[in-house]
Formats: structure tokens, C-alpha cells, sequence
């Protein structure tokens, strides 16, 4: 009876006996997991999660759906009591629903830990909220990292503010950041420039080298050589994380204002911020 229920709700079979056989979970009864199960779905549908998004963070971590509804209520309000509002916490537990099995001591130590190391709580904060993942590194573990990026030429107070804007080089192997830097000097770029833009635009850090090669492809289809790619691309890093139908629907904004499109392509490279605008 219960499991059909969890089965309507959009589980299949392989993630029931997932989480059946989780071990976080062992000591449970079969029909104690899938009735709390039941249970729970709707508690966390009322704290505002689609079923998608419950039966992902449960299938990632089971004991969701064992876990005492005010011991899930308490977690929201300590987050809240440290400066996050209801929206961040939910966001966090549906990227990361293991935070909610964190000691409350272990979340304040772990913020503690890093203003010591030169961020600012409104920095950790943001990062924290794009990497839940954070509090559970070990600081020493952060440390190293923040070590093995300055090897590529940054100051420690650069790799705080490269690390505070893209918090997911915590989880970046550096060795696999040698190799994408080795593709990237390929292309066009040296090493210089991609350390330069990786400085400006942290992103591109973690951006895959097949969508970086895209963009490029795409940016040259637009009528622009791979020279002018490079100089637009240096001084404007953002535009790999915009669409190439955002530049295309800008490229045409301009000739309908009486613009050719020579004169927006060599407009562009000399300012290409106007992609941005």
C-alpha cells in the first residue's frame, strides 16, 4: 500500500530500493520507511519543494524522509537565525540535503573558520548558498586548495576573492585545471590572458573547455575572426556565460536601429560590454 503511494508520487522502483537499502536508513522497517517516507513528502511539498525536487534530495540523501518534522523546522530557523532567509535554505537543502544532518556547532565553527582565513560573512554567505558542500570541508582541506590555486601566479587575498565568487573550485581537482588551461592556450590565449580572465570572470574557471571551444565557434559564425573572438573575450570574459541567441537578439537590436553589421561587430570588439546591457 504504501509503496504503490510513493510509486504514484513519481519514485520507481530503483529508487525505493535505493533508499530501502540505504544505510542510512538500515534500521528501519520496510513499511516504517515507506509510511514516514509518505509522510515526509508531504511535509517537505508544504515547505514549498515540487515532488522532482523531493525525490532527488531523497534519493541523494534517504534519511530525509525518516527525519522528526521539528528537527527539519529547527535546521530552517538556525539558518535563518544566522542571516539567511527561508528561500536560501531551501535552496541549499534541495542542492545539498545532507546540511540538515550538520551539528549546529560544526556550521558555526566552519563560518568562524573561514572569516579567520579573510572572507567576509556577507561573501561566505553567497558562497555557501551556491556550494552547501562547503560546511562539510574540512578548513584544512580549504586551506591546501586555496595554496595549490596561488601556485598559478595569484596572491592569497586574489584566490579569496576568485574563490568567494566561484566557491566551486573548493571541488575543482587541480590537475584537472592544468589540463583545461593547457586546451584553453590552444586555442588562442596565453597563459597570461587566461589567468587574467579567469581573475576578472572566476566562472570561466569551471566552465567546460567544449562549451568555451563552442562559444568561440559560435562568436566566429557571427562574421567575427578568431583574433577579434580573443580580443573581445579577454576583455569581457562574462560573454561565455551569455546565449548566443542574447548576442544574436543584441546584434539585430542594433541594425534596427540603423547600425551595419560591420560597424556593430567592430563596435563590439573595441566595447563588448555592450552584449551585457
Amino acid at each position: 500500500m504504501y509503496k504503490e503511494e510513493l510509486v504514484r508520487f513519481g519514485y520507481s522502483e530503483k529508487d525505493l530500493c535505493k533508499i530501502r537499502e540505504s544505510l542510512c536508513i538500515s534500521t528501519y522497517r520496510e513499511d516504517t520507511i515507506y509510511g514516514c517516507a509518505i509522510d515526509n513528502f508531504k511535509f517537505f511539498l508544504d515547505l514549498g519543494y515540487d515532488s522532482k525536487d523531493i525525490i532527488r534530495m531523497s534519493v541523494k540523501f534517504p534519511k530525509i524522509l525518516v527525519y522528526n518534522h521539528d528537527y527539519v523546522l529547527k535546521k530552517i530557523s538556525f539558518f535563518e537565525g544566522i542571516g539567511y532567509n527561508r528561500n536560501d535554505v531551501l535552496s541549499m537543502v534541495r542542492k545539498t540535503p545532507q546540511i540538515l544532518s550538520l551539528r549546529y556547532s560544526n556550521i558555526e565553527n566552519k563560518i568562524n573558520n573561514l572569516v579567520e582565513l579573510g572572507y567576509d560573512k556577507k561573501d561566505i554567505k553567497k558562497m555557501t548558498i551556491l556550494l552547501p558542500t562547503i560546511f562539510s570541508y574540512g578548513i584544512d582541506n580549504i586551506k591546501n586548495k586555496i595554496q595549490e590555486i596561488m601556485k598559478f601566479g595569484y596572491s592569497f587575498d586574489e584566490v579569496i576573492i576568485i574563490t568567494s565568487r566561484c566557491p566551486a573550485l573548493f571541488g575543482l581537482n587541480i590537475s584537472n585545471l592544468e589540463s583545461k588551461l593547457d586546451n584553453i592556450v590552444k586555442l588562442g590565449y596565453s597563459r597570461k590572458d587566461v589567468f587574467k580572465m579567469w581573475r576578472l570572470f572566476p566562472v570561466f574557471i569551471v566552465l567546460d573547455y567544449d562549451n568555451i571551444k563552442k562559444k568561440i565557434d559560435d562568436l566566429e559564425k557571427l562574421g567575427y575572426n578568431r583574433n577579434d573572438v580573443l580580443k573581445i573575450t579577454r576583455k569581457y570574459s562574462i560573454i561565455f556565460s551569455l546565449s548566443i541567441d542574447s548576442i544574436k537578439n543584441k546584434i539585430e537590436y542594433l541594425e534596427s536601429l540603423g547600425y551595419e553589421r560591420n560597424d556593430v561587430l567592430k563596435l563590439s570588439i573595441s566595447c563588448p560590454q555592450i552584449y551585457g546591457f
